[in-house]
């Protein structure tokens, strides 16, 4: 007397085992590909460039400065818009003419630093697409208090 065992069940089984595995192995690749791609696309973007970076890369980017005090703010308002010249002074202590198009922001003039996003018009005009301001902490001074 034979026994009789379900000959497709212990197929289906190990189709099923190597199924997963299959999927297992596309799932890891998948992932550092996709790791790879992102360390690949931001590790173009430096911590905090200088205008002579962003000079020469010739791409938008994220300046970070004070506020030049040897010179003026001037904002003007035109048909086309409120426009913001100003001239900002980088980590690396070059001072470059900024131009911005959009409003002056609360506190400019006494933010201890300026973050800028935008991009060379020419050698020596950065015009701004962005700006960020951090103003001077009001709690400065105080005993914890």
């Amino acid at each position: 007397m034979a026994i009789k065992l379900p000959v497709g069940s212990i197929f289906n089984q190990i189709l099923f085992m190597q199924s997963r595995k299959v999927i297992l192995v596309v799932g890891l690749i998948s992932i550092a590909l996709g790791m790879a791609y992102i360390f690949a696309t931001t590790a173009e973007v430096s911590a905090n460039p200088t205008f002579a970076e962003a000079r020469q890369s010739g791409k938008t980017q994220k300046v970070i400065g004070e506020l030049s005090r040897n010179h003026l703010v001037h904002d003007t308002i035109t048909e086309e818009g409120e426009l913001v010249k100003f001239h900002l002074t980088d980590n690396n202590k070059e001072t470059v003419y900024v131009e911005y198009w959009g409003s002056k922001p609360n506190q400019f003039e006494k933010s201890e630093q300026i973050t800028v996003t935008g991009y060379f018009a020419s050698y020596d005009v950065f015009v701004a697409e962005e700006i960020l301001v951090k103003c001077p902490s009001k709690y400065e001074g105080t005993d914890g208090v």
